[in-house]
């Protein structure tokens, strides 16, 4: 009769979390590139999704539209760090932010400047549902749009509770359009059918 060894599991390694400065230092000593797709969430470097053809379809005709709302108090990031804690500094495809440029030369948008955050969403579906959802919620961020490439929908989630997460979820499918709101202030709205891949 034949026997087996067991090999025993290689023992997990540690983890480091580090704050948004350390991880910015990591960027200005050149050991983090600036291009590389990462984002600080709970103090753990998240790689964000690659960027197949359909989301950066999805993303070109997103930038389009939403650019639209900007004014001289109104100012549309996209791709760049927000400030929720000090470690953690997610970084949503688009927020819609208070201010101008001039207003985060020197810092990211916080909590309390940012009036919607935008993920495109392919495979990273779960995480935005997830993580990134509770965090947003968290943090009281007004509003928090997914655009959901895989099922053919824009997710809108509204009214950030106490105990975490969105009272609000409505749903917009092609041939609806999602208003953008401003502290209640309805601003205009994007068709769905426009900003989704074929």
């Amino acid at each position: 009769m034949a026997t087996a060894t067991l090999t025993p599991a290689p023992a997990p390694q540690p983890q480091k979390r580090i704050t948004v400065e350390e991880y910015r230092q990591l960027i200005d000593e050149g050991l983090v590139s600036e291009s590389a797709r990462f984002e600080l969430i709970r103090g753990l470097l998240v790689e964000k999704p690659a960027i197949n053809p359909p989301r950066a379809t999805s993303l070109s005709r997103m930038r389009k539209r939403i650019t639209r709302f900007e004014t001289d108090e109104i100012l549309v990031r996209i791709e760049a760090p927000i400030t929720l804690t000090p470690d953690s500094g997610p970084v949503p495809d688009f927020v819609v932010a208070k201010g101008s440029e001039d207003d985060y030369e020197d810092r990211h948008p916080e909590p309390g400047d940012i009036y919607l955050v935008v993920e495109v969403a392919d495979s990273s579906l779960a995480v935005d549902r997830g993580i990134k959802l509770q965090l947003y919620a968290e943090f009281k961020l007004p509003e928090y749009w997914i655009v959901n490439i895989p099922d053919r929908r824009v997710e809108v989630y509204a009214i950030p509770r106490v105990e975490g997460g969105y009272s609000s979820r409505r749903d917009y499918l092609p041939g609806e359009s999602v208003p953008l709101s401003i502290e209640g202030k309805i601003l205009g709205s994007i068709p769905v059918r426009e900003i989704l891949p074929r």
